[in-house]
């Protein structure tokens, strides 16, 4: 699994950075075998030294000034690669790999973020991404060749003086690999399971410096409830933690004590060398440094066997993500509605959940017809929407828009036929120009249009459409209401075919809610509009109007063709008439 997740680490690095990437695993071999080469220099350094003379002065000057030289070219390199990694491949790759985030999951099915498995997946990703763990993996997969040529060189420099160099340090650093590899491990499983944990310890306290949350604690004084909650979340996933660095620590402290003495006995199995005439004395600093930079470097392998256990574990968790299904490529185009969107036989149900949230047997919604969706809340009318504009697809049953399959029709040209709007929408904290621009991209440079469909959504336009909004960036706050208002304002610029308002206006009163609307019905007079609501108010207005209940339709019709056959629409209906009672006089 993490060969397999290594070589996806080197082809997509080779993808997005060839040149940066080659000179870095260039500059990694030249420096491991300036390593080597540097031991062997030096030994024989040692021994011309020690028996220095006039003959041999000008050997000894070529051999010093080999040696400056390369040891002058490992910086060399090692600066060369600095430059390739964080310019040529740290940061191209950075970029390219938040483009593959963001289109990836923009190619998901919508019912993925639906999904707690997937949508952890989709995290994880993200966290990858920010950590940049495959990038990580890569300088580590590079610097652990780059260790194992240093410790292969230097170990057969060694052996040619005694075998017994290889045993000795073998011993002393092998329990530093295993701990590694099992603290890399535990470490992994320890964040996988955290996640949850963490998760809810960050969104506890990104609301501690929120606005709204400090207005709601204010006023009920739940301040300390949730500074309880994140300090369990904190307390639980901190002790996991110590807990695992403790136990880690005390792993480590034996491996240090082997290690040192390792290096201790390969002093003395040096002395014993020197001592039996198998290596000349000047051989012998040599032959302890080389011993020492071998140990160092099978300890730095090792320990790059963990961190980039985890970090490959972590890319893993990024190819998963881009491995995930895709929802599948729609071919088919549309240009406009001619005739109805009729849904048949239709059934759908969340993951993980058994029962059905929607169970339509027919619905038949004609051009050019204002359909208004009511229901209680939970009752499955924006199931429906999210059904009908393609975000979900039915587990059974069909859509179709002129009689083609919803299924079939592509996205871009859905979007471009129909227009959407819910209470999920987003406030974006840009400029007043930029978030009706936003939802209707052909007006942004139409300032004319953005102030009447300003006006026409209640808010009074100001003097500069470049106003930045949102107090993040020092830019004007705006209330619930208002933000709501301005999402409406960039639909009502959209021109398009098919218009669905998902309880688009559940932030302004009753009979605000029943302007706005209305004046939505008058300017589709000639469009397929379809609005859901659980109130009343436009119900009388409405071409047709869709009762549901449980997630399926009690009832199809005129207002008044429901009132006297659909005793659940009338009991729903006069519940709230009162709120409406001045406009439906």
């Amino acid at each position: 699994m993490k060969t397999k997740t290594a070589v996806k680490v080197f082809k997509i690095i080779f993808r997005y950075a060839p040149i940066s990437a080659a000179v870095c695993a260039l500059c990694s071999l030249v420096y491991a075998l300036c390593a080597t080469f540097s031991v062997r220099l030096m030994a024989e350094l040692l021994v011309e030294a020690e028996t220095l003379c006039e003959n041999t002065l000008s050997h000894v000057l070529l051999l010093a000034t080999c040696y400056l030289l390369i040891q002058i070219m490992r910086h060399v390199f090692n600066l060369v690669q600095d430059i390739c990694w964080n310019v040529g491949v740290e940061e191209k790759c950075k970029y390219q790999f938040q483009m593959l985030l963001s289109e990836k999951a923009a190619s998901l099915p919508y019912i993925d973020f639906e999904d707690e498995k997937k949508h952890d997946c989709v995290v994880r990703a993200r966290e990858c991404v920010d950590a940049m763990a495959v990038t990580q993996a890569y300088t580590n997969l590079l610097a652990a060749a780059e260790s194992l040529f240093t410790v292969v060189g230097l170990l057969w420099a060694m052996m040619a003086y005694s075998v017994w160099y290889l045993p000795v340090m073998l011993l002393s650093v092998v329990p530093y690999l295993i701990s590694r590899i099992v603290a890399g491990k535990e470490f992994y499983m320890l964040r996988w399971f955290q996640a949850p944990h963490i998760r809810k310890r960050n969104y506890f306290y990104s609301l501690f410096t929120s606005p709204a949350f400090q207005k709601e604690q204010r006023v009920f004084g739940f301040g300390e409830n949730f500074r309880n909650r994140w300090e369990e979340q904190r307390e639980l996933t901190a002790q996991e933690t110590l807990s695992f660095k403790i136990k880690d620590s005390r792993r480590l402290a034996w491996c240090e004590g082997l290690i040192t003495a390792g290096y201790i006995a390969g002093i003395l199995l040096s002395l014993l060398l020197v001592k039996n005439g198998a290596i000349a004395v000047g051989v012998f600093g040599a032959g302890v440094y080389a011993f020492r930079t071998a140990q160092n470097s099978t300890q730095i392998l090792f320990s790059l066997h963990g961190f980039l256990g985890e970090n490959l574990l972590q890319a893993g968790d990024f190819f998963a993500f881009l491995d995930l299904e895709e929802e599948p490529k729609r071919s088919h185009s549309i240009s406009e509605l001619t005739h109805e969107i009729h849904v048949k036989d239709v059934s759908f149900a969340y993951p993980n959940t058994e029962t059905p949230a929607l169970q339509i047997d027919e619905l038949t919604i004609s051009v050019e017809e204002c359909v208004v969706v009511v229901g209680e809340n939970g009752s499955g009318k924006s199931t429906l929407v999210k059904l009908l504009t393609g975000l979900y697809t039915p587990d059974a049953g069909k859509i179709y828009y002129d009689g083609n399959d919803l299924d079939t029709i592509s996205r871009d040209s859905l979007s471009e036929v129909i227009g959407a709007l819910s209470q999920e929408y987003v406030s974006y904290h840009l400029s007043i120009r930029d978030n009706v621009g936003i939802r209707a991209p052909q007006t942004v440079r139409n300032e004319k249009q953005i102030r009447e469909a300003l006006i026409e959504a209640g808010l009074t336009p100001p003097s500069d459409l470049e106003a930045w909004l949102g107090r993040e960036f020092g830019g004007e706050e705006l209330s619930g209401g208002q933000w709501q208002r301005l999402a409406i304002a960039g639909t009502l610029c959209k021109n398009c075919e098919i218009i669905f308002l998902d309880e688009p206006t559940s932030a302004l009163d009753p009979n605000a809610e029943y302007d706005i609307l209305k004046h939505f019905m008058d300017i589709t007079v000639d469009k397929t509009a379809v609005i859901v609501s659980h109130r009343v108010g436009l119900c009388p207005l409405a071409d047709k109007v869709v009762f549901m209940k449980g997630g399926m339709i009690k009832g199809v019709g005129t207002h008044q063709d429901l009132l006297n056959t659909c005793t659940e629409y009338q009991h729903f209906y006069n519940e709230q008439a009162k709120w409406y009672v001045a406009h439906i006089d």
